[in-house]
């Protein structure tokens, strides 16, 4: 499970995607970003076993991120120019559908972050209890992502074992009435 606050304690996503990613595929969004923005975002597959391959691409067809079979992982980078910036999940070398769920901030959070030495000790424990509130927001975004796919699974496999059985009741009865 990512950590998105232990790894980018500021992380306030404006966007979050999740979509699928077919075998042999690959799927991109684009983002309009400004010159010398912040841009951080996190990934993850919340189904599928096997990782993806991520690559972001800049105006000038620059490559700006690249990760190679991952489940999971964070992404953070200067934004040198003003342009559509290419954000692009592949799965090329991996058999099966993944749903991948992604979440951009671009530029800085909608909250303001003080630093440490200008909160007293009341204001810091405050600071800690929301930070880990924002936490819990996020994994339980999360675990109700995951909790969707495992239902719908578990209502196809349950489909597809009702209708097994069924076929192999009404051979049984085939069989015993001849």
């Amino acid at each position: 499970m990512l950590n998105w606050l232990r790894e980018f304690p500021d992380f306030d996503p404006a966007d979050v995607l999740t979509f699928d990613v077919n075998h042999r595929d690959t799927e991109a969004f684009f983002d309009e970003i400004p010159l010398n923005t912040n841009v951080k975002g996190a990934y993850t597959v919340i189904s599928g076993e096997e990782p993806i391959d991520v690559r972001i691409i800049g105006p000038n067809r620059k490559q700006v991120f690249k990760r190679k079979g991952e489940l999971n992982g964070f992404f953070e980078f200067n934004a040198t120019e003003r342009g559509e910036y290419e954000f692009s999940f592949s799965n090329r070398r991996f058999v099966g559908r993944k749903r991948v769920l992604v979440a951009v901030q671009i530029g800085k959070a909608d909250a303001d972050f003080v630093t440490a030495k200008e909160l007293s000790p009341i204001e810091e424990r405050l600071s800690d209890t929301i930070h880990q509130l924002k936490e819990v927001e996020v994994e339980s975004k999360f675990a109700y992502k995951r909790q969707s796919v495992h239902y719908k699974t578990v209502r196809e496999a349950h489909s597809r074992v009702y209708w097994a059985a069924l076929l192999e009741g009404l051979c049984i009865l085939g069989a015993t009435g001849f």
